[in-house]
């Protein structure tokens, strides 16, 4: 694990009024000028501070991690899991008011064109952080939280610079096609069913092929064992919360604590609008594949409550393209959802 130190975080925190947000700046890693990022950029916008009422860009998000670590220092830890096919640092931030705690794990914007991903989990954070409310206290303290806020950060970027619905990562698969799917590159149960590199599902050439995968199971294997008790992969746009397994309708072992779980968040998160939102297995409730993050989190890394967790946008012709006005309520629902897993998680005991 890589931590930020404080020379670096100051870096990104003094150009933020003097530079645009360019969608290189993350390949920066501290070696020559600074002049090089200070370069202005014709046609960039300049860094906007985090208010949920706009999709930010890779740099924003950054800049705003970059912030929290400075104000935070003994609560909240940059770290990153090593850099994209195009050399991007894959960023996150370790939560911990107290040593000794178990943990969650949240990854999101593993898909790039699904924005209100990072845009949700960045709201959950600064709730985590700021909110005075006392559920929000009592969820936020009852554990560690591990978020990498955008995973597929080379496809993220290309969605907001050139194709907004850019699904898969960048590194070429194959000399017509780009990109893999990320989400059916891990380890576990790889490549039964897509092959084809020009597919948006592809799978890659072999499990753990992306250097986004490999890391990120890296770091993963990094933490100790018995310290992760929730995975979280967040997805748009199915509306529902999806337990193992994927590639059979088969169930798995703690198939019961899970929807006790999967049930409570759905409960919590209703609360608030009235947003329904559909629990089951993944292979049950959507469809069959193979090589996907959660199911590889519960049967290789043991991690016994493992979701994803899909938000709004079903029924809609703009399903990945959900109006800025929808990022607030979606992120105030998802928080209310969290509140309800960490109750019924420590129900069962995990924590």
């Amino acid at each position: 694990m890589e931590v930020y130190e404080h020379e670096s975080r100051q870096r990104v925190l003094n150009c933020r009024t003097i530079r645009p947000c360019s969608a290189n700046e993350p390949t920066y890693d501290g070696s020559g000028p600074l002049s090089v990022i200070h370069k202005q950029v014709p046609g960039q916008p300049f860094i906007r501070p985090l208010d949920w009422a706009f999709y930010p860009r890779l740099c924003e998000i950054y800049a705003w991690l970059d912030e929290l670590i400075d104000r935070f220092p003994k609560i909240v830890t940059g770290f990153n899991i090593g850099r994209s096919y195009e050399g991007r640092l894959i960023r996150g931030i370790k939560i911990s008011f107290k040593s000794g705690k178990k943990a969650i794990f949240i990854e999101s914007n593993i898909h790039a064109r699904e924005w209100i991903t990072s845009s949700a989990i960045t709201y959950v954070v600064k709730e985590i952080l700021f909110s005075h409310n006392r559920d929000v206290r009592t969820m936020a303290e009852s554990l560690d939280w591990y978020i990498i806020p955008v995973l597929n950060v080379d496809g993220f970027v290309y969605s907001h610079k050139k194709e907004r619905l850019w699904r898969k990562s960048r590194r070429p698969a194959s000399p017509d096609c780009l990109g893999t799917d990320l989400n059916r590159n891990f380890g576990f149960l790889w490549g039964q069913k897509q092959s084809d590199p020009c597919s948006t599902q592809y799978a890659g050439p072999h499990a753990e092929s992306e250097p986004e995968i490999q890391q990120l199971k890296n770091f993963i294997d990094s933490i100790p064992d018995g310290v992760l008790k929730i995975y979280v992969g967040l997805h748009s746009a199915a509306q529902c919360v999806l337990t193992p397994w994927t590639h059979t309708k088969e169930l798995p072992e703690h198939y019961d604590q899970m929807m006790f779980v999967a049930r409570a968040f759905a409960k919590a998160l209703a609360t608030r609008f009235g947003t329904r939102y559909k629990c089951g297995s993944s292979a049950n409730v959507l469809k069959r594949f193979t090589g996907g993050s959660k199911d590889w989190a519960y049967a290789v890394k043991g991690i016994p409550i493992s979701f994803t967790i899909e938000l709004p946008g079903k029924g809609r012709w703009y399903r990945f393209e959900l109006p800025e006005q929808m990022i607030l309520p979606i992120s105030m629902e998802l928080l209310d959802g969290f509140i309800g897993m960490i109750e019924a998680v420590k129900e069962l005991g995990y924590i």
